[in-house]
């Protein structure tokens, strides 16, 4: 068998389903969710920076701060659980180098028995996305534009994150999100992770895409188009910023 094939396989439905449950189990009651994880590697795969598994594992299994670690039941458990962890977060890359495009997150690829649950599910991806970002926040800074004062590409994909920081509630100062505009956003966070994809890409060295024959396939808001929190404001000048 080809090893570096089998790392970058997608987990089966199977597998999904084990890794969950061990995430879920009491042994590992500070772990991510599901959800919580798609968000968190989309952030470490999409950024500027190769974070090793020593760096994200403890955040994954929530054993930083003195929190407890996961009781795994032998090492051939552990080894499991980083085989299926790997996979994950490698299959995502895989998706991202083949086909930015076709990448959507994991609350739309699954089912919820609530619509309570299903919007918990999407401000947990973005939350886990951000947490992402601030385990190398130095290294993200050139995305909000602080080195391109006149507004170029900087500003621009600074405002493809606008989506995934309402999402997540991070603009405190904003009015709490009608279920329409909630709509609206996730609808554009597929799109937005694409975007900022590309805007990393001459950081890792790798040499821009040609220009995609693809029509956007989702909602796309403009800099100057108002906010859709509401504020009267336009997106650039309010979440956007």
């Amino acid at each position: 068998m080809d090893t570096s094939k089998a790392l970058n396989d997608p987990l089966s439905e199977q597998e999904l389903y084990e890794l969950e449950a061990f995430l879920i189990s009491e042994r590992t009651g500070n772990a991510m969710s599901l959800d919580a994880l798609d968000g968190f590697f989309t952030a470490l795969v999409i950024g500027p920076t190769t974070v090793m598994p020593g760096e994200w594992l403890p955040c994954v299994l929530g054993t930083g701060e003195d929190k407890s670690s996961p009781a795994f039941s032998s090492a051939e458990e552990f080894q499991r659980i980083m085989l299926l962890l790997v996979r994950y977060m490698n299959s995502l890359a895989v998706i991202f180098r083949n086909d930015p495009d076709s990448f959507m997150p994991i609350f739309d690829l699954s089912s919820y028995e609530s619509k309570d649950e299903e919007e918990w599910a999407v401000s947990t991806w973005a939350k886990a996305f951000m947490y992402g970002m601030e385990l190398c926040y130095d290294d993200w800074e050139p995305i909000f534009g602080l080195e391109d004062e006149d507004g170029g590409e900087g500003e621009e994909s600074a405002l493809s994150l606008g989506p995934i920081f309402l999402l997540a509630g991070h603009e405190e100062d904003s009015r709490e999100l009608k279920v329409s505009e909630r709509k609206i956003l996730r609808e554009m966070v597929a799109e937005s992770v694409s975007d900022i994809y590309r805007f990393w890409l001459p950081y890792r060295g790798v040499a821009p895409e040609k220009p995609s024959s693809k029509k956007g396939k989702i909602i796309s808001i403009g800099r100057n188009d108002p906010c859709p929190c509401g504020s009267g404001k336009k997106y650039k000048n309010c979440c956007g910023t």
